[in-house]
């Protein structure tokens, strides 16, 4: 405890909105950081049930001098760009979804900013996977879980990997409907050199075939998870039913998953015990934490472990 710094007067706020913040290792992890690094700051978790309360809770504490920024969390993050006042950085952009507000220096003063530095931890996930099956004559499909705003990070990551390690990728959406990302998504990606993406009706019986038909036997399926599971029963049911699905239908396929989902969770052990690579969001959670905590503070996050549950 002799590191603790007193919250007073001066004490900046870093804060999360979601409408179910409470799980997150978020304000653990930076708030024990800037403690470390000998920041007076203090991070909480703000829970906001709509749209229009989460914009506007953003707006009021952005006229704070003692304001640093924020993280945004489901399912607000395609909402973050209608922060008034606040720019976008190429991430954002490209992502049509932010995770991080904060304030970027310009001049003597500064511009509210947003970012995706989930970006930076999808990217590196990715290419972690994808790299080992750079020699393989058969690269990976890949099975997308979710059409939201996660997917659409995803697919930018998945983008920029492609083309770095110079490969092509088969990328299907499986979703129940056809939403606005993967409609952005699709129209994004018409004219790529490197991912061909296709839309899969999970209210199709047959649905996970197709992925399948799209991969020699010996090849390699890519399950990636971006749906809330840990929020929704209906999202943890499509994601163990998919395992299940892929495991069975096409026994010869090498099989990895990846989820966004951090910590250890039911459908990580059963991936696990049917042989299947499993890479979780742990990767993801500490990079895009430290990313974020260097666009609020300038300083690098203290070489010290993050508040992720253990596995």
């Amino acid at each position: 405890m002799k590191n603790l710094i007193t919250p007073d007067g001066n004490t900046k706020l870093l804060s999360l909105f979601g409408q179910h913040p409470e799980h997150s290792p978020s304000p653990a992890t930076h708030t024990f950081w800037a403690q470390q690094s000998g920041l007076n700051i203090h991070y909480c978790a703000l829970a906001v049930e709509t749209p229009d309360a989460f914009t506007a809770l953003a707006e009021s504490l952005m006229r704070s001098p003692n304001f640093l920024g924020a993280n945004i969390t489901n399912p607000f993050k395609r909402d973050a760009l209608g922060i008034s006042g606040a720019a976008c950085e190429a991430s954002a952009a490209s992502c049509g979804a932010a995770n991080t507000l904060f304030r970027k220096p310009a001049g003597h003063s500064y511009v509210w900013t947003l970012a995706n530095t989930d970006l930076d931890g999808c990217s590196e996930s990715v290419e972690k996977i994808l790299s080992k099956e750079k020699q393989n004559d058969n690269p990976p499909v890949v099975v997308i879980l979710g059409a939201g705003a996660m997917m659409q990070t995803m697919q930018v990551a998945l983008e920029n990997t492609a083309a770095k390690l110079n490969v092509n990728l088969t990328v299907f959406v499986a979703a129940r409907r056809r939403t606005p990302e993967f409609e952005s998504v699709l129209k994004g990606t018409l004219s790529s050199k490197h991912l061909n993406v296709r839309f899969l009706n999970l209210t199709e019986p047959d649905w996970h075939r197709a992925a399948g038909s799209a991969s020699a036997p010996e090849g390699h399926l890519l399950c990636i998870n971006t749906l809330p599971a840990g929020t929704s029963a209906g999202a943890e049911r499509v994601v163990l039913d998919c395992i299940r699905l892929f495991t069975s239908e096409f026994p010869q396929s090498k099989k990895s998953l990846f989820c966004v989902s951090y910590g250890d969770k039911p459908w990580h052990r059963a991936a696990k015990d049917l042989n299947w690579a499993v890479l979780n969001g742990n990767l993801l959670f500490e990079i895009q934490a430290r990313a974020s905590f260097k666009l609020w503070t300038g300083c690098v996050a203290p070489n010290l472990p993050t508040a992720l549950p253990p596995t």
